[in-house]
């Protein structure tokens, strides 16, 4: 075998001993309106708006298990309600 190839072929046998990071599928979901809103106690029209922001991040294993986390964010919560939660889960798997 000729030298010069003799490191490439070392190379190239040990590039899948090199670790790489972990990869997640990460989905951002939401939905956002606007509009005017009126009541009998108003004499003008008020502006509202709503917007909800979903984010999922997840993995599957070879197994088939599947695991993450999301987080939910309201930005116009009212009072009694929580602007931002978030859970965590595991699912799936092969029999």
């Amino acid at each position: 075998m000729r030298p010069t190839l003799l490191p490439l072929l070392v190379l190239l046998a040990a590039t899948p001993a090199i670790p790489t990071p972990a990869t997640a599928e990460i989905r951002l979901s939401g939905d956002a309106a606007m509009g005017l809103t009126s009541s009998t106690t108003t004499t003008s029209p008020q502006v509202a708006t709503d917007l909800d922001v979903k984010i999922q991040a997840s993995r599957v294993t070879d197994g088939g298990v599947e695991f993450g986390a999301v987080l939910e964010m309201n930005a116009n919560a009212g009072p009694g309600t929580r602007p931002a939660s978030g859970y965590f889960f595991i699912q799936g798997g092969n029999n």
